[in-house]
């Protein structure tokens, strides 16, 4: 049975590794692009690591900076991001106001001034300082979510050093497909309503405006023809004009297919990596553990691309192991089960986990500062 590391060992591991990383130009000058790809996994959906970093920074006091608003109740239901905006009009922007009764002056128009010095410096610090505002409140409240956030951070450095695409690169290889399309294609059949060209127009349209992961972006640049594979899955959809959903829907469907390839490739690789060294033991021991061999096996099995059924979330919070068939493996064996649908539940269950424990950052870390923010003078 695999042992559990304490938070203490599992900090004392991972800690040096987050903090050389963050302490590389590299990491300054893409601050902004790792937040973004970290952001949608748990660590600050709700931007209260970016208002922490704002507030910081900016030294502003929301309720003082807008009287009006917080006395219309603007502020009851914001988030991190609301506040941050906030934060940001009133040290950088400049505004309107008209007069409301009870003396009150209500924000009427603004606009940001974002080409002076003072908040291109501010921007520059932002997106450091929220990472390390994440990883600060990992280390001192879920230590235990560090192994799967250096597996993120991991590979966002991957992606960076490996020169991997940009949503502007994929956008310009979206109308160079769109421009290549022949006269045939804008010509439209006998009783369709779209060409094949207003089609893949559309839908080129809709992904442009549509916010991507850089995993989804890596995902359509590993299709070798986006809008032809698009325009296959908009027709099987049956749903004529629905263009922008056909899009969203499409474009999770390339996630998921290139998030369970990277997986496959991850745990054959380990699978490979065991093989080998059973091969090593003497015949006896070979033979002892001839029952583990054929569990991973199955549970292989479990994760082809071709016949798995699991959703992205959990495939991705496996692939954020360190050792996910090993891992998959011992939760297997403290349930004593053997069938294959078993098998099926706790890899589920396994790929849950890992998603249940990264959305506590979001009550847990966080609902400190829902309280922070309903202190309010009156």
């Amino acid at each position: 049975m695999q042992t559990k590391k304490t938070d203490t060992q599992i900090i004392g591991e991972y800690v040096p590794k987050i903090k050389a990383f963050t302490d590389t130009p590299m990491f300054y000058e893409n601050a902004g692009r790792i937040y973004d790809f970290l952001k949608p996994y748990h660590y600050d959906t709700d931007g209260w690591r970016l208002r922490d970093a704002a507030k910081t920074l900016l030294d502003v006091d929301v309720y003082s900076a807008f009287p009006a608003e917080d006395n219309l109740g603007y502020f009851e239901n914001l988030d991190g991001f609301g506040f941050t905006r906030y934060m940001e009009i009133a040290k950088f922007a400049t505004k309107e106001y008209e007069q409301i009764p009870g003396g009150y002056e209500l924000m009427k128009y603004y606009e940001m001034q974002t080409e002076s010095p003072e908040y291109q410096e501010y921007r520059k610090a932002l997106f450091p300082s929220t990472v390390l505002n994440i990883i600060d409140s990992l280390t001192n409240r879920q230590p235990y979510l560090l192994p799967g956030f250096w597996a993120r951070l991991s590979n966002m450095e991957n992606i960076i050093q490996n020169g991997m695409l940009s949503k502007d690169d994929l956008n310009d290889i979206l109308d160079s497909e769109v421009n290549s399309l022949t006269a045939a294609a804008k010509k439209k059949a006998d009783g369709e309503k779209y060409s094949e060209y207003e089609v893949k127009s559309a839908i080129r349209d809709a992904l442009y405006v549509t916010p991507f992961m850089d995993e989804q972006i890596q995902a359509l640049a590993d299709v070798p023809n986006i809008l032809d594979e698009a325009y296959d899955f908009y027709l099987g959809l049956g749903k004529d004009g629905e263009f922008h959903n056909a899009a969203f829907e499409y474009l999770f469907k390339a996630e998921y297919d290139y998030i369970g390839k990277k997986l496959f490739e991850r745990v054959k690789a380990e699978y490979g990596e065991y093989i080998d060294g059973v091969k090593m033991l003497p015949p006896k021991q070979i033979i002892e553990k001839a029952h583990e061999l054929a569990a991973i096996s199955d549970i292989l099995c479990t994760l082809d691309p071709e016949t798995c059924n699991y959703d992205t979330e959990q495939l991705k919070g496996i692939l954020s192991l360190e050792s996910p068939l090993l891992k998959i493996y011992h939760e297997w064996q403290s349930h004593h089960i053997t069938h294959i649908d078993d098998i099926v539940d706790i890899v589920r269950n396994v790929g849950d986990e890992w998603t249940n424990e990264i959305e506590e950052i979001s009550f847990e870390t966080d609902s400190h500062e829902d309280e922070e923010e309903q202190d309010v003078e009156f």
